[in-house]
């Protein structure tokens, strides 16, 4: 392996601290690896070498301790994925998902580093899913309008870069963030009740997974804009229908909304699994893995089950 300096931002959410995970366990000494959070790390990493703590969105102040590391890989792996919330929030979810980016891209050029980051199923339409690579954006959400603004800003201003569009994305926290296997866990644990808000089909794609992704990306110093994805494309409710299964819960009651019904979202994976020589997980792959890392973390889950 050639010498990495790599500076992720957002080591506490799930795909960061998957990727921080995957690189310090795979990685030989000839790369070191530098986090940037909003907060103190609650899991320890043995061979971190520093985590800068401080709001990532002081733009002067991440320009400054970037540069002080003359990173040549800069993973941003911050945004606001929550469709709602980017709708009620507009200006908050335009300064994280767009203008980080923009420092990023600036900072990217002066230092020459390989900039890596992450948009979203939300740049399509949601018509005509699951997508490819080569298919034209046509958003309908804010979420998906800051994304691709993102992306636009990078494809413009760089040459070494790559964009890793994402669908929804699962997987155990030791930060105690809680995913959407988490939640469906939850309410069916305590009341066997199954709320779907959304119920339009993608492939959920498993946190370790997209690690192993961006860990292969790194090694073998790829750029261009790649599609990550799981194996099985499904609608919401048939999701939930599975983690429930998986664990062995009853759903006794259900809360489905029929308003995203015929909407067609999720994101062709076959180029990337072709490109890094990877596969992405099945549902019941992706629950296995949770499972059993659910159990290393000690969560309540394990606890409450009986696993």
């Amino acid at each position: 392996m050639s010498e990495k300096k790599i500076a992720l931002l957002g080591p506490t959410g799930i795909v960061g601290e998957a990727i921080v995970e995957t690189i310090l366990q795979e990685a030989d000494d000839s790369w070191s690896l530098v986090t940037y959070s909003n907060r103190e790390l609650s899991v320890e990493f043995e061979k971190l070498k520093k985590n800068y703590v401080f709001q990532l969105t002081d733009f002067k102040q991440l320009r400054a301790k970037l540069l002080e590391e003359k990173p040549n890989v800069i993973i941003n792996a911050v945004g606001i994925s929550d469709r709602e919330f980017c709708e009620k929030n507009k200006q908050i979810a335009w300064q994280v998902n767009v203008q980080l980016v923009e420092h990023l891209v600036s900072i990217s050029k002066i230092l020459n580093s390989h900039l890596i980051t992450f948009s979203c199923e939300d740049i399509f339409d949601g018509n005509d899913g699951p997508y490819f690579e080569k298919a034209k954006p046509n958003p309908k959400t804010y979420l998906g309008k800051t994304k691709l603004a993102a992306e636009n800003l990078v494809i413009s201003n760089l040459n070494y870069y790559t964009i890793i569009r994402l669908p929804l994305v699962y997987g155990v926290s030791g930060h105690q963030k809680k995913d959407i296997v988490g939640k469906i866990l939850s309410e069916l644990r305590n009341n066997g009740l199954l709320v779907i808000t959304h119920n339009y089909k993608t492939n959920p794609v498993l946190s370790e997974d997209v690690a192993w992704g961006v860990f292969k990306i790194i090694e073998m110093e790829l750029t261009g804009t790649l599609h990550f994805g799981g194996f099985d494309y499904v609608s919401m409710e048939t999701f939930a229908e599975k983690i429930a299964k998986f664990f062995n819960l009853k759903i006794y009651r259900r809360l489905v909304s029929q308003k995203d019904e015929g909407t067609f979202f999720g994101l062709q994976q076959s180029y990337a699994e072709a490109l890094l020589s990877i596969k992405f997980s099945s549902i019941s792959e992706g629950l296995m893995t949770y499972k059993y890392l659910d159990r290393e973390q000690g969560s309540d889950f394990e606890r409450l089950m009986n696993y």
